[in-house]
């Protein structure tokens, strides 16, 4: 079905299959944001110590919005829009994450930023952490890293 989609809108307009892919990459990194959203208690009330919600959690909220509106302009007509909102939609999310992991940690009462980094893409539970999913946000960053991949060799290809 997906496929008879991306072809109609291939033909009736100037959408490029590659750019419809990340289009729809971006769609699932913004519904994979939210779920982070609605079930890290972690995020929400910053390991328990603040009422929901803590700033780390409208830092991921303005991610979602923010991708979810470059999965929207990728489908632009214009070609330059297009391709610019695809890499900005995978690139502006990773340098969050990089700030956060590398310079924030402090901000979330991790020692290190090794700590944040084990609590952020460890497999399993963080110690002593309330609910979460864990390995959700590797799904998430590899996503983002995936969706860059593809819009960078879009630009280039094109």
């Amino acid at each position: 079905m997906i496929k008879i989609i991306i072809e109609k809108m291939e033909q009736s307009s100037k959408f490029s299959s590659k750019l419809v892919f990340t289009s729809v990459l971006l769609f699932i990194i913004t519904v994979i944001a939210l779920i982070i959203l609605i079930t890290d208690k972690n995020l929400q009330t910053d390991f328990g110590a603040v009422k929901p919600y803590y700033y780390h959690w409208y830092g991921l909220l303005f991610l979602a919005i923010f991708t979810f509106v470059c999965g929207i302009l990728t489908l632009s007509k214009n070609s330059r829009l297009s391709r610019y909102s695809s890499i900005l939609g995978g690139v502006i999310p990773l340098i969050f994450i990089i700030i956060d992991v590398f310079i924030l940690y402090k901000s979330v009462g991790f020692y290190s930023y090794i700590q944040f980094a084990q609590y952020l893409f460890g497999i399993s539970r963080y110690p002593y952490s309330l609910p979460y999913i864990p390995g959700l946000f590797d799904v998430y960053t590899a996503l983002l890293f995936l969706e860059l991949i593809l819009a960078l060799m879009i630009k280039s290809a094109e």
